[in-house]
């Protein structure tokens, strides 16, 4: 008996041989290809001097290797993954190369998780191009090489839509414990997870009509959480996960807001800098010292205060982030990672695993797979909603919507292997249809707005920048020349 989700496809069993040689063929590729970058990457001036959240991160994990204290008070980020950098650190020789190279594995493992999750919900051949494309998306290459969160996130994500495929919102606690705490250990990397869990837990009563599941899901997530939430309720501030949700949601929701800027309105372009100067401006407003947590509703508040005293233009910037999230470019945030990644490994502009093609190919093949009614495809589109409203809530940058790549490219291989099903058995009308369908989302995708900055001017920029740090000023020159031609009129490159 198949477990509930499947497809036929995934519930006639392919050979031993195919079982094992396709995950290693698509981990081989991924890790490659992950390992290659790395190198590649070792002459970036940033390789070993990261800048912005980069930075921050490998600060805290070497605070932890080193036993020290890094920041007073509740956590203001999730802190898994500095966790997860500080044992790195903690074990590994000096310089960044090391972690880069494991995250490189997480990378492949990811890959192959996603084959596993596709081959559960969508059954062979969608499972090889799904895991396929995760492996030589460019994209994800050069995310698994950066000192950012969803290195780690994106395998958690993964397992955790495994084992709730697995489990299909069934009547069996265990199994919806075991999902729980995978979910439990994804939100504390980033906690706009846990905005699935109240679908997930509705779902499961309706579909089950007894709490027993439902409850275990719940206690399952909380087993990775309440560490944390005690460590919070300890440094005397009892958040939850972190203080920085009401700070992102402003950054995203004011008069102000471009929706992928990460800067709070009036304070500096540092990381350090906006951090004091945002508490010093909510202490400001409110005339007395804030508590982390009470910073954080503080700028929630302003952020729910804008959007119903302009519920027109706050309607408005939600629909405008929703267009910056679907379009067929990647917002940079610390960095241009399209400029980075091309940049460093040339080969990598001719990934199939485009966002375009995987937006397009991806929905259309999710609302088919959803059509068979399997509870693995439903779950897929689930998570695919919510976490896409969940950024478009704060604000949209390429990271963030890296999580929702390996979902859309589960989708994309259903779609493929469902039009050439459909021509082969000269089915041409549904055939063209997905192929059809695809294509309006692809071309909508390429729209791009008219204001948006397409030139290469802001990589140059920041590497001329990384060069001005790192002390090369004939090549910082260079670089910063080379971004001011591109864009002449560009104050914060002048």
């Amino acid at each position: 008996m198949s477990e509930e989700g499947t497809t036929p496809d995934a519930e006639r069993a392919p050979s031993r041989h195919w079982t094992l040689s396709v995950p290693l063929l698509i981990f081989c590729v991924a890790a490659a290809l992950r390992v290659l970058y790395v190198l590649a990457l070792r002459d970036h001036p940033r390789f070993d001097a990261p800048t912005m959240d980069a930075a921050y991160h490998l600060t805290w994990a070497t605070s932890i290797a080193e036993g020290e204290e890094f920041q007073d008070g509740p956590f203001f980020r999730a802190p898994l993954y500095p966790l997860f950098l500080g044992l790195l650190v903690a074990i590994g020789p000096d310089g960044t190369l090391g972690i880069r190279l494991v995250q490189a594995l997480f990378g492949a493992a990811s890959a192959v998780l996603t084959h596993r999750l596709a081959r559960r919900v969508v059954g062979e051949p969608a499972s090889t191009i799904a895991g396929l494309f995760v492996a030589v998306s460019w994209v994800m290459i050069a995310f698994d090489a950066e000192l950012l969160i969803p290195a780690l996130l994106v395998p958690l994500l993964l397992l955790a839509l495994d084992r709730a495929a697995s489990w299909g919102m069934e009547d069996r606690p265990r199994s919806a414990l075991i999902a729980g705490l995978a979910f439990g250990l994804a939100a504390i990397a980033r906690p706009n997870v846990l905005l699935l869990m109240p679908v997930l837990f509705a779902w499961t009563i309706a579909r089950t009509r007894r709490i027993r599941a439902a409850l275990a899901l719940t206690a399952g997530t909380l087993v990775p959480i309440l560490p944390v939430t005690l460590h919070n309720v300890l440094e005397g501030d009892p958040a939850l996960v972190a203080t920085q949700g009401g700070v992102n949601l402003w950054i995203g929701n004011n008069p102000e807001s471009d929706g992928a800027s990460a800067i709070v309105p009036g304070t500096p372009d540092s990381w350090w800098g906006g951090f004091y100067a945002a508490y010093e401006q909510a202490e400001q407003a409110e005339g007395r010292p804030l508590r982390p947590s009470q910073v954080s509703r503080h700028y929630a508040g302003r952020a729910m205060d804008w959007m119903k005293a302009e519920p027109a233009d706050a309607a408005a910037h939600m629909a405008w982030k929703a267009r910056l999230l679907t379009m067929n470019h990647e917002l940079a945030n610390n960095q241009d990672v399209e400029f980075t990644a091309f940049r460093t490994l040339p080969l990598l502009r001719w990934s199939p695993a485009r966002w375009d093609l995987l937006f397009g190919f991806g929905v259309v093949g999710l609302v088919l797979a959803a059509r068979r009614r399997g509870a693995g495809a439903h779950l897929l589109c689930a998570f695919v909603v919510v976490y896409a409203a969940s950024i478009v809530l704060f604000f949209v940058t390429s990271r963030f919507r890296v999580p929702l790549l390996p979902a859309l490219a589960i989708g994309s291989g259903h779609a493929i292997v469902e039009a050439v099903r459909a021509l082969r058995a000269r089915r041409f009308v549904a055939g063209a249809g997905i192929v059809g369908a695809a294509a309006v989302l692809v071309a909508l995708s390429n729209v791009l707005p008219a204001a948006l900055d397409r030139t290469d001017a802001s990589g140059w920029a920041d590497l001329g920048r990384a060069e001005l740090d790192r002390g090369d000023f004939e090549a910082a020159a260079r670089h910063l020349d080379t971004a001011m031609r591109l864009q002449p009129n560009s104050a914060q490159i002048r």
